[in-house]
């Protein structure tokens, strides 16, 4: 407890607090949910809540003060304080005077803690999914969990979050995400992705209270649409696929509106724009840009690589310092383009003491990122992955998908056990689209059997050996071959 807060719930307790006070101890519990607990906690020992025939002890004036300010006290409990003169028993009317207290407080100060001020339904979770919520307390996300306002992270590749409102509106994080949730005082939706991918089904929403997604980047405004979002520190890619949504990009306020089959991106790097473009018509292909597309893992260059072995050929006596720095010099005029995206440790929280960590190595690609049309695979594509590994390897490789109006189509997955091809662990691997198994069900509903059809949005591969050093050097999507 700070000091000030200490002073007033003495103050409180001893019936010495003057109307200013009172309010400001109102707004001091209002801010800060464990002031709200103390306070609650005080307020039940049975002995500061005696009642004297003379006069109406500070407990209940204080639920006055709170009803005078214009709070609004639950149905059939404001009749408790008016009770003074219609019941003589002290003993019955302190033990009610509590009851109220503890019970307004909750209902009025911190209105998150009640199951009507739910605001929203996680309506179900795959992968690992934690919910911080409810005064800052961190929990496994569930399946029917009602939430008040706070973040739901979706922690893994593998992973996501389909939370539900009221009306009728459903958004579903996916992957790596952070995603908070909460209300603004005209009861609008409030959402701010700090990072990661989500797809949104909005229905109408009020013209007063439109929803407001917010970015690192950008301030999106929503009526009732389908779009797709994915926010990166410096970067974030609307993709508009029903209505019609608002973006504000915050580096200098531009606002542009984007229309249904069309997409933006609001980047802090770029000086025009931004720039509304269509969504044209799917491509069947895509090569992945290790540089723009990584969103986990460790980039090298080969340059880089090339200057560690030099230093290990001079360490080791094979070469001349400077015939270390003729081959470094000779080499510099390789593209900083070339080079293996390595597979960095990725640990599973958890949360039961004394757990120990589950630790995989994951590198992952966005796929949709900076296409200018959706990347949609179908019957004959092929994933090819070139890279490198130490030694074999059992991997398992996955994409996320979305059907071609936007909603989120499921997870696809791959497992198989590669191989070096050479002395330097390089391999060559293609993956048929029909390789690809649906990770698990959507409340209850059956995923499509195979990805054939539906748009690729990113694409992973994770493994447990930490030996191999799995290092990924392209991924292609490879269209059906001609007939």
């Amino acid at each position: 407890m700070n000091d000030r807060f200490e002073e007033l719930l003495s103050g409180l307790l001893d019936d010495e607090l003057s109307q200013t006070e009172l309010s400001e101890l109102t707004d001091v519990v209002r801010r800060d949910p464990a002031q709200l607990a103390e306070l609650q906690s005080q307020l039940e020992a049975a002995e500061m809540l005696v009642l004297s025939e003379d006069e109406l002890h500070t407990p209940a004036r204080f639920l006055v003060g709170l009803r005078s300010a214009g709070n609004v006290i639950p149905a059939g409990l404001s009749p408790a304080i008016e009770l003074k003169e219609s019941n003589s028993n002290p003993s019955w009317w302190a033990t009610l005077l509590a009851l109220a207290a503890i019970v307004v407080l909750a209902f009025v100060l911190w209105p998150s803690v009640t199951p009507e001020t739910s605001i929203a339904t996680i309506q179900s979770v795959h992968g690992e999914v934690q919910w911080t919520g409810d005064g800052g307390m961190l929990q496994d996300a569930r399946p029917t969990q009602q939430i008040r306002g706070g973040t739901v992270e979706t922690l893994s590749a593998d992973a996501w979050a389909v939370v539900k409102f009221a009306d009728g509106s459903v958004i579903t994080v996916l992957g790596q995400s952070e995603l908070m949730v909460t209300q603004n005082d005209t009861g609008g939706k409030v959402l701010r992705l700090n990072e990661g991918v989500m797809s949104a089904d909005i229905q109408p929403q009020p013209r007063n209270a439109p929803m407001i997604v917010k970015t690192p980047t950008a301030d999106i405004e929503v009526v009732g649409t389908q779009f797709n979002l994915d926010a990166k520190s410096s970067r974030t890619t609307l993709a508009v696929n029903e209505g019609l949504v608002r973006l504000k990009r915050l580096t200098d306020g531009k606002v542009v509106d984007v229309p249904a089959n069309h997409q933006t991106v609001a980047s802090v790097e770029d000086r025009s724009g931004p720039e509304v473009t269509t969504r044209g018509m799917a491509s069947h292909s895509w090569q992945s840009d290790l540089t723009k597309d990584a969103t986990h893992g460790k980039w090298l260059p080969d340059l880089w690589a090339i200057g560690g072995k030099l230093k290990e050929a001079v360490a080791t006596g094979r070469l001349t310092k400077e015939e270390a720095e003729a081959e470094y010099k000779a080499a510099a005029n390789l593209s900083d383009d070339d080079g293996f995206l390595y597979a960095t440790p990725w640990v599973k929280k958890q949360l039961k003491s004394g757990s120990t960590a589950d630790v995989s190595y994951l590198a992952a690609l966005s796929i949709s990122q900076g296409q200018s049309a959706p990347v949609v695979a179908n019957t004959g594509c092929t994933f090819r992955v070139s890279g490198r590994v130490q030694t074999s390897a059992k991997v398992t490789f996955g994409i996320t998908t979305l059907t071609l109006d936007g909603g989120f189509a499921g997870k696809y997955f791959s497992v198989c056990t590669i191989e070096a091809s050479d002395a330097d662990g390089n391999f060559d691997i293609e993956l048929p689209l029909t390789d690809f198994q649906p990770l698990a069900k959507l409340s209850g509903d059956e995923f499509a059997q195979t990805p054939d059809g539906l748009e690729c949005v990113d694409w992973w591969c994770i493994t447990k050996d930490k030996k191999s050093k799995l290092a990924i050097r392209q991924v292609e999507l490879l269209p059906a071959a001609s007939p």
